[in-house]
């Protein structure tokens, strides 16, 4: 029996796959436009045009989903510890700096005192936006709004 040029043992084979296979929602309409391709629903240029991508990575990504199924559709890092993650003892440490010593520093300054007293060199976005810092670390006020120095003593020089 053949539907849309897939045949129904393909179609059944690839719903009843053990393997689990998380899609993002992007993944998923994929998913969902290509079953169309497959049922014979749409065309592959109306799915490039759904999809917003060209007729040839339409063909290209069809392909891969007739050898592999839903599971060619996942992005293949999925699931992996980004290669710029911090591990565990570090990021604990980075935080108990931002809430203790360097308690008031914006993000670029923070990160630059780290670098320079504690050797730990870690860039502002990671300090701001990884780590959850912002509610810790003062990013709202310009060194002209500050009462108090930022996080350094001044010592005249002699």
């Amino acid at each position: 029996m053949s539907t849309g040029g897939c045949t129904v043992s393909r179609l059944i084979r690839n719903v009843t796959m053990k393997e689990m296979v998380t899609l993002t929602k992007k993944e998923q309409r994929r998913l969902m436009v290509l079953n169309g391709v497959e049922m014979g629903r749409i065309t592959t240029r109306e799915a490039s045009e759904v999809l917003g991508l060209s007729l040839r990575h339409v063909r290209r990504i069809l392909a891969a989903y007739r050898r592999e199924g839903a599971a060619a559709l996942a992005h293949g890092n999925g699931g992996r510890k980004p290669h710029n993650a911090l591990d565990d003892g570090l990021q604990r440490r980075v935080l108990e700096l931002a809430q203790s010593t360097y308690a008031g520093c914006n993000t670029q300054h923070f990160t630059e005192l780290l670098a320079q007293r504690e050797g730990i060199a870690v860039s502002p976005d990671l300090i701001g936006v990884r780590l959850i810092l912002l509610p810790l670390i003062n990013t709202t006020h310009s060194a002209a709004q500050r009462s108090e120095p930022l996080c350094f003593s001044y010592r005249p020089p002699s």
